[in-house]
């Protein structure tokens, strides 16, 4: 079954599908009512939910990327010794998963599988059953078995007598997790256990860390050490595992005592024939020889790592290395710093950037580009400069004159820019950050610092088996249920009809207290009209009550935005009473729903401050305005009806960017549900004293022009809070009272391409021409002659 869909974009059709053949495979075999572990982030594989629950948590809450093997939902993976030839397909897939958790980590580890694991026996019939059951033949079986079965018993035994929600296997592995995921010494861990050990005397728990180290061992992921080739040539394993000495360089397996100062040096290979010509070099796989080059894995760059490991001094008006006394530095007054100036020397001559004075620094440029230092220019430079070997007790030499000389000598192998992309390629295929990173991770992995390898490939298994356990861990934080930056999960399932949970899911969670408020009957119709027109099964209602206008404003010849004004402005009284009198003629799902929203919401209604949606956290205006930071821009595309003119009767419906910024958020209440809404004060972007968009794209709002801001019952504030998304304004030096948003992304929210994308994502910048800002009004009259030459 193809699963490229789990990191596909979750708006995207195969992502779609994707989900729907997961349904299907998970309820294969299932009846109508069943329910079945859900896997989605909100309920991380605790919950057992119905088709439709399942399908609306993974619409909108991302698949788990880790989860490829689905085991929790009827796929099964088996070890070939494990598993008869005679097993088929479907004997693998219609196995039952062991319901505790615990247990089936133990199964898996071991590799027992499916109907396999009701083959053997439990731990705690273990002594009655051993006589009829065959224990594997080889040592190594055995030794599986009995480990199996010791942690099996370690998985029964209570926590202390009368506890059933720990047992002594399952709270040693929650506190490795927990070790493991907040970087805890073994040392603390040891006084941790040590203390309960203390604090509860007839606790089942190892007395130290050590102990408790064993138990988890045996849960597997070993690693096999195999000796090397201190030159690297060959491994001792396989045919090769009882040799003593190198086969290629005689050297010997074990370690020696000899001085390495009476070692013999190896020869040396010049670092420019091993990258021109190479060297031959025996393949001792294929058996032959070859030619080995070097090759370009890492660059340094960043000035810090080259004034570091060259000798280039990067803190001076010197510190370009390719330009050396050629720049153009210039020392910013304020911060002390050095800037580079004179790029446009680097266009090309017939350049019309070249002659502007108005947009640069006043003055043409005529200089050409700077070229590379040859060897015999850089000996002449450097050819006075007394150099004297060997340790000196006094310091002739000025510091003035070794930063004047030291830019000058550098380092030969550095070069500009150009020739650089053109030798190592882009920057971030070859630069070091990721395996510095990377490194910095397996050193924290050091415990004993005479042996470093070991304990890496210590502390690298165990974060392994704790990856692997964390996937069976219930009512804990681990790393497949972690909360991102911005916690957005809803709090409690109140909602759980499920007709209810699809036509208002819960979505997001508020932050900090609550206050409560009294809505205005204004502010009570305005917020329960916009939760009625994007409701779907309001939707026929809607087109009824807009048939029934029609016809009834059609001897009056008015227009269709009239029309329009009066839908809006009356649906929701009409509403209410079309229901209420037809309850007998309303049946299905629907109507409790229609019901409560023919009752409308209630008048008190919870008040927050700051509510995390959609990956962000919102603020209110008022409080952004005591912090440093803004979270009170707000984003929306809305569906917006449309004529030519009053006498046009073809509508046009399109969506219609809103900048606004947050007032108030509230949870609005009704019969059974909740929504919660956010109030915005919104710019005039339809019309243009209230937006505009520059030259190069960026788009301006002036919040000196605002909509729906009196407390006409017409006016539109409300929003919900699932349809928000967060923007930054920054405000336009050049012109007072206009803003630029900057449209924002999610953490941990990445683009991942695909041509079936059906969401066309926002760019925080558009694309910009630079060609557009200069016109040849700015230009003199040598460009003019130049363009027209």
């Amino acid at each position: 079954m193809d699963k490229s869909w789990i990191i596909k974009p979750q708006s995207s059709i195969a992502y779609q599908k994707g989900i729907q053949e997961f349904i299907d495979f998970a309820f294969k075999g299932a009846k109508e009512n069943d329910v079945v572990i859900c896997p989605c982030k909100r309920c991380g594989f605790r919950k057992l939910k119905s088709r439709s629950d399942m399908f609306d948590h993974l619409s909108w809450s991302p698949f788990p990327q880790g989860y490829t093997m689905w085991i929790h939902h009827g796929e099964s993976f088996v070890r070939s010794s494990t598993i008869s030839p005679s097993t088929t397909p479907s004997m693998v897939e219609d196995t039952n998963i062991v319901e505790e958790p615990i247990q089936n980590m133990i199964n898996d580890a071991f590799g027992v599988y499916g109907n396999h694991a009701n083959e053997i026996p439990s731990a705690s019939n273990l002594e009655i059953e051993q006589e009829d059951y065959v224990m594997p033949s080889s040592t190594q079986e055995r030794n599986e078995a009995k480990e199996y079965y010791e942690l099996a018993r370690e998985g029964e035994q209570p926590l202390y007598e009368g506890c059933r929600r720990y047992s002594r296997l399952s709270f040693l592995v929650k506190l490795y997790h927990i070790k493991c995921l907040c970087g805890l010494s073994e040392k603390a861990m040891t006084m941790i256990l040590e203390l309960i050990k203390d604090a509860f005397e007839y606790a089942n728990i190892p007395s130290s860390f050590y102990e408790a180290k064993k138990s988890i061992t045996k849960l597997g992921l070993n690693y096999i050490k195999i000796p090397a080739c201190p030159n690297g040539c060959m491994l001792y394993w396989g045919e090769d595992e009882e040799r003593e000495t190198c086969k290629n360089c005689n050297t010997s397996k074990w370690k020696t005592n000899e001085d390495v100062s009476v070692k013999k040096k190896k020869k040396k290979i010049p670092a420019k024939e091993l990258w021109t010509s190479g060297v031959d070099t025996y393949d001792s796989f294929k058996k032959e020889m070859f030619k080995l080059h070097a090759n370009l894995m890492w660059t340094i760059s960043d000035f810090p790592g080259l004034g570091s490991l060259s000798g280039w001094n990067t803190y001076t008006g010197l510190a370009c290395p390719s330009c050396n006394f050629q720049t153009t530095p210039l020392r910013l007054k304020a911060s002390r710093k050095w800037c580079f100036m004179g790029h446009r020397r680097f266009l090309d001559r017939r350049h019309r950037f070249r002659l502007n004075k108005i947009r640069f620094n006043g003055e043409q440029e005529m200089r050409s580009p700077q070229r590379t230092l040859s060897g015999h220019e850089v000996f002449e430079k450097v050819k006075d400069v007394e150099v004297i070997f060997g340790k000196k007790a006094v310091k002739e030499k000025s510091v003035k004159r070794t930063r004047e000389e030291q830019p000058i000598v550098g380092d030969s192998t550095q070069c500009d820019p150009t020739k650089e992309v053109k030798l190592g390629g882009p920057v971030h295929y070859r630069w070091m950050y990721p395996v510095e990173r990377y490194l910095g991770k397996l050193k924290s992995y050091v415990r004993n610092k005479a042996k470093p390898e070991g304990s890496i490939a210590e502390g690298y298994r165990f974060e392994e088996i704790l990856t692997f356990c964390s996937r069976y861990l219930e009512n804990i934080e681990t790393r497949w249920n972690q909360p991102g930056r911005v916690d957005d999960d809803p709090i409690d399932d109140i909602q759980t009809a499920s007709r209810v949970a699809e036509l208002f899911p819960r979505v997001g969670k508020p932050v900090g207290g609550s206050s409560y408020y009294t809505l205005t009957p204004t502010e009570k119709l305005q917020a329960h009209r916009h939760v009625l027109t994007n409701c779907p099964i309001v939707d026929d209602y809607l087109k009824q009550f807009r048939s029934f206008t029609q016809n009834q404003m059609r001897r009056s010849q008015r227009s269709a935005t009239e029309i329009d004004k009066k839908v809006h402005k009356e649906f929701a009284h009409w509403f209410s009473n079309r229901i209420r009198n037809n309850l007998d003629n309303i049946h299905g799902p629907d109507k409790d729903v229609l019901i409560s929203l023919a009752h409308g919401p209630f008048d008190k209604v919870k008040r927050f401050t700051t509510f995390n949606v959609n990956g962000f956290k919102f603020r209110t205006l008022e409080r952004d305005n005591l912090l440093k930071t803004q979270n009170s821009g707000v984003f929306g595309m809305f569906g917006t009806r449309s004529y030519s003119s009053n006498s046009d009767t073809q509508m046009r419906f399109g969506g219609v960017p809103y900048y606004g910024r947050l007032i108030d958020i509230i949870m609005l209440s009704y019969d059974g549900f909740t929504v919660p809404m956010f109030k915005c004060e919104w710019a005039n972007t339809i019309n243009p004293r209230g937006i505009k968009i520059d030259k190069l794209g960026f788009t301006s709002i002036n919040f000196a022009r605002l909509l729906h801001t009196s407390e006409h019952e017409d006016n539109e504030p409300y929003i919900q809070a699932s349809e928000a998304h967060m923007v930054f304004y920054v405000d336009d030096e050049s012109e007072q009272g206009w803003s630029i948003p900057v449209h924002l992304k999610p953490r941990d929210l990445y683009d991942m391409g695909g041509n079936d994308e059906i969401m066309t994502p926002i760019e925080p910048y558009p694309s910009q021409n630079l060609e557009q800002i200069f016109s040849n009004d700015d230009l003199g009259t040598s460009a003019a002659n130049d363009d027209n030459s």
